[in-house]
C-alpha cells in the first residue's frame, strides 16, 4: 500500500523542479531541498526512484 505522505516530493520554483526530502511531525511537513531539475518528468522520475514507485508497471530500485 502506498504512503499518503510519500517520503519525496516535487514542486516547481521559477524555472527548476526542485525535489524534497519531507519529514512529518505530526500534521506538519517539513521538506528539505536534495536535487533540482529542469524538467518536471526528470524530477518526476527522480521522486518515483527515491520512493520506490512503480512505473510503467515496474518497480524503481
Amino acid at each position: 500500500m502506498r504512503s499518503r505522505r510519500p517520503k519525496y516530493t516535487y514542486e516547481r520554483r521559477g524555472p527548476l523542479w526542485i525535489v524534497y526530502r519531507n519529514e512529518y511531525t505530526d500534521t506538519i511537513c517539513t521538506g528539505t531541498p536534495v536535487a533540482e531539475c529542469r524538467s518536471k518528468e526528470k524530477a518526476r522520475d527522480m521522486v518515483y526512484e527515491l520512493n520506490g514507485w512503480e512505473k510503467d508497471g515496474k518497480v524503481q530500485n
